[in-house]
């Protein structure tokens, strides 16, 4: 670089356009630049130069010369969000989409740095919107991890295609981005997907704790069954996990029955059901929201093949937590022709009580009364949907309170045990 390039450069710096002028007339050469080849232009894109930047292409500048980091001016403009600079180079020739050293366009760096009004310049001027950077991320990408709703919609209104690798439903999900997730769904985020670690975003909205997130998911059909892949950890399993089940766990449900939940189905390499995972862990509070919601208390974990004796029962876990989880399994429909009475179980026996046990024996040799009997026809025709259907039945409160089991009061929520 010359003399006179470098008194340019200068005066670019300083915003001098009578300098500049004066110096492109004495032959000062445009397209030359430094040692990092970083041009005039550059430098007059780079500093929102307006009126020296039109001067130079006026002057014959190369509009699409790079640095030897392959930065065009259209790089520097877009990313410093100079959208009458980078409407200048388009209209002069500037290519839309130049590749810098990472095979980041323009349009990539604008979005990077929520230049909205560039990036509706750049997509007017034809920019892709679904061009790759070397790792593999695309505008839409950047724009979700911004958490920029805004320049999310313009991206997906110019074609902007969800790569389901970079899972960016889970992203919305985990930040608890409601509105960025809706987005997402709307323009067919799957959300069934399930991520590096096996979580579907449902599992991931369950570990959040967010009723919301839950319920949007739900509605644009996430599958309440999907399990985890690597876990087998199913949503309601992972429900009876959250820290603030005494205040969520119930909502949870009743959301999770609404749309076909199994409250049945056993999770993982246990093979355990929600209800046996719960009265495993002594927590009184969801296994009764259970047994309410539906949940078959005839069905036991299931032991490994190679585990000699036979693996509790739920009626013979819950004697382990309360007296009134009991009853309610009973009255849920607890089959006691094969459970075994106190004198025939063996030393290995859980939490003995001997007035429940007298409870159990006469419940075990006598019929049960016709209402339980009624109650449990009635529930038998609701399956998992009990929740949503006896709230809506006309008929006496009392009997709603009946039908779920309400008679049967259990005592406040405690903590399981660890």
């Amino acid at each position: 670089m010359g003399s006179l390039e470098t008194q340019l450069m200068a005066a670019i710096r300083e915003s001098k356009i009578d300098v500049v002028q004066s110096l492109i007339e004495k032959g000062c050469k445009v397209n030359v630049g430094d040692v990092d080849n970083l041009t005039p232009l550059h430098l007059a894109a780079m500093k929102d130069h307006y009126n020296i930047a039109e001067l130079l292409v006026d002057r014959g500048a190369n509009v699409n010369q790079k640095t030897t980091d392959k930065m065009a001016p259209l790089h520097y403009a877009a990313v410093r969000g100079f959208s009458e600079i980078v409407e200048l180079l388009l209209r002069h020739g500037a290519m839309v989409d130049p590749l810098d050293a990472n095979d980041r366009t323009p349009l990539m760096l604008a979005v990077i740095r929520d230049h909205i009004d560039v990036v509706e310049l750049l997509v007017r001027h034809g920019a892709k919107v679904n061009i790759e950077e070397i790792h593999g991320y695309t505008p839409l990408c950047e724009a979700v991890w911004n958490k920029s709703v805004e320049m999310a919609t313009l991206l997906l209104h110019a074609g902007a295609k969800q790569t389901q690798s970079q899972n960016l439903l889970h992203y919305a999900v985990l930040h608890r981005h409601i509105a960025m997730a809706e987005l997402l769904l709307r323009h067919g985020a799957y959300p069934n997907l399930r991520d590096d670690q096996g979580d579907t975003p449902l599992l991931r909205a369950i570990t959040c704790c967010h009723l919301d997130m839950v319920q949007l998911l739900l509605r644009y059909e996430a599958n309440p069954n999907f399990a985890n892949s690597v876990s087998g950890i199913t949503p309601l399993h992972q429900a009876l996990k959250v820290d603030n089940r005494e205040t969520i766990f119930e909502d949870l449900l009743e959301l999770l029955c609404r749309y076909n939940v199994d409250l049945n189905m056993r999770s993982g390499c246990k093979m355990v059901t929600p209800l046996s995972e719960a009265l495993c862990n002594g927590d009184l509070f969801c296994a009764a929201a259970l047994v309410r919601a539906g949940a078959d208390v005839n069905i036991n974990c299931e032991p490994p093949s190679l585990w000699p004796d036979p693996c509790p029962d739920n009626l013979m876990m819950a004697k382990n937590v309360s007296n009134r989880l009991v009853y309610l399994i009973v009255a849920a429909g607890f089959d006691l022709t094969h459970h075994p009475l106190p004198s025939q179980v063996g030393s290995n026996e859980l939490k003995v009580d001997s007035e429940i046990d007298e409870w159990l024996k006469y419940m075990k040799f006598n019929p049960r009364r016709l209402t339980d009997l009624c109650r449990l026809k009635i529930r038998s025709q609701m399956g998992n949907r009990a929740l949503q259907v006896i709230p809506s039945l006309q008929i006496p409160q009392s009997l709603k309170q009946f039908l779920l089991y309400r008679d049967i009061v259990t005592e406040k929520y405690t903590k399981p045990r660890t």
